[in-house]
């Protein structure tokens, strides 16, 4: 047997047959597993747009205490730990550079601390958003944002955490996963966090999470009778008008020129934004592929930075110069 180092993508494929026999999920979207195949232009066509500049709006990371708390077993954490969830510095610095990506806006990986219960959940919540904002964003001005976790079991909690983070450690804005214990985000309990994200004119990220199983009995079971439900209070808009004048979304682990054109037919390129899911997808494999996609310049830019800039009201004409020396020309050569 050979005593060569095992690589991620090889402890990924150990962990997501196993985690396929139990029927949980590996900790990443399955879009992100799908991404890995051939599905990115042609590399001879990825050398337009070298001069383009990312805003990676969906990047995890996770610390060792995060890890321990959510894996699923022994395998699942080793899979985790595997992928660079945990590096925050030099390593995680590197492949950005290689893929030309200025920004990474971090959100700690799903479901972060959100179902944590009591004291124990609002300061793992801080100790997280302490650890980016003392970490990273200090070490490399402006090369890293954040999105704040937040303790959603305690949602007053919640709307505090989102306002320190925010004026204090100027983060962007928030990230849920999914359900919160029974309840999804529009439940009246959330309200507190929903007008302090409102206030604070920041977007809260909504990241889709593994539902409890009464759910996918709700949702999947075969002998569902429903066709629909009828509300006695209709909505004073279409439904798609609400979409469009509040959502964005992110092209993140979708490397795919069919998918975004699609979506561009339905949804303004003034709300598309960029994002690769690192690490459970390939940093350069998504600006390659970016940047060979047959649109207009200037939706490329809406799509790859400015959208975001204007969006979280952050700067990537700075995100070069302030690292250490390093320049535009270091980051695209």
């Amino acid at each position: 047997m050979s005593n060569e180092k095992k690589s991620p993508l090889m402890e990924r494929r150990k962990f997501l047959s196993s985690a396929a026999l139990l029927g949980v999920g590996a900790g990443l979207s399955v879009p992100a597993v799908i991404s890995n195949a051939a599905t990115a232009e042609p590399s001879d066509i990825a050398l337009r747009d070298r001069d383009l500049r990312f805003i990676g709006t969906e990047e995890t990371y996770s610390t060792d205490e995060l890890i321990t708390q959510i894996a699923f077993n022994d395998d699942h954490a080793e899979y985790l730990k595997s992928t660079g969830l945990t590096d925050l510095g030099l390593g995680r610095i590197a492949l950005m550079n290689e893929a030309g990506i200025n920004i990474q806006i971090l959100s700690v990986h799903t479901p972060g601390v959100q179902n944590v219960p009591g004291s124990e959940g609002i300061d793992f919540a801080y100790r997280l958003n302490k650890t980016i904002a003392d970490g990273p964003m200090a070490a490399y001005p402006g090369r890293f944002q954040a999105f704040a976790t937040l303790p959603l079991q305690d949602p007053q909690a919640s709307a505090d955490e989102l306002e320190r983070a925010v004026q204090e450690d100027g983060f962007v804005g928030a990230m849920t996963n999914g359900i919160i214990g029974d309840k999804f985000l529009d439940h009246p309990d959330f309200e507190p966090v929903l007008a302090r994200a409102e206030a604070l004119g920041v977007p809260i990220y909504l990241h889709p999470a593994f539902p409890r199983k009464e759910i996918f009995d709700i949702y999947y079971r075969i002998d569902r009778p429903e066709l629909g439900e009828v509300t006695e209070n209709p909505l004073q808009k279409p439904l798609g008008q609400y979409f469009n004048d509040n959502f964005w979304i992110t092209t993140s682990a979708f490397p795919r020129s069919d998918l975004l054109h699609l979506l561009l037919k339905h949804i303004s390129v003034d709300r598309v934004m960029f994002a690769t899911d690192y690490p459970f997808a390939d940093m350069k494999q998504q600006t390659d592929w970016f940047r060979a996609v047959d649109l207009p310049r200037e939706a490329k830019e809406k799509i790859a930075f400015r959208n975001a800039e204007k969006l979280f009201g952050i700067n990537t004409n700075k995100s070069c110069s302030r690292y250490s020396g390093l320049t535009h020309s270091h980051l695209f050569e």
